[in-house]
């Protein structure tokens, strides 16, 4: 998929770094940081909707794929965006990990929300 892409190594590196990886049991390195897999993976998936719905008003000829969660949103301690200073806001809950990361499918499931201000 990368080499579809044509991303560079050190590209691909830091995409891999805002997923996390696992390394045991119950570690995961995210951000060159080691942390507890359940402070990264949960299934509530939340995000600022400010930021999706500049995502949106960016891209407005595109669906979902132009709209992207964020990997600080990921910590279950974070509460504020980051940049907006707005409340993470909940969007989904799923347990399989499969679905709970198909973000296509979920954003264009709630962008009408995300761009009428519902969230």
């Amino acid at each position: 998929m990368a080499v579809r892409a044509g991303l560079e190594a050190e590209d691909l590196i830091e995409m891999i770094s805002w997923t996390g990886k696992p390394i045991g049991d119950v570690r995961m390195e995210f951000r060159n940081e080691v942390f507890v897999s359940r402070a990264l993976r949960n299934p509530q998936m939340r995000g600022c909707p400010v930021c999706l719905r500049e995502d949106a008003e960016t891209h407005p000829v595109g669906a979902a794929a132009d709209q992207a969660m964020r990997g600080d949103w990921q910590f279950r301690e974070v509460n504020l965006c980051v940049r907006h200073r707005h409340p993470l806001v909940d969007f989904w809950r799923e347990q399989t990990q499969e679905k709970r990361y198909d973000t296509g499918p979920r954003l264009a499931d709630i962008r009408e929300k995300i761009s009428g201000g519902e969230f």
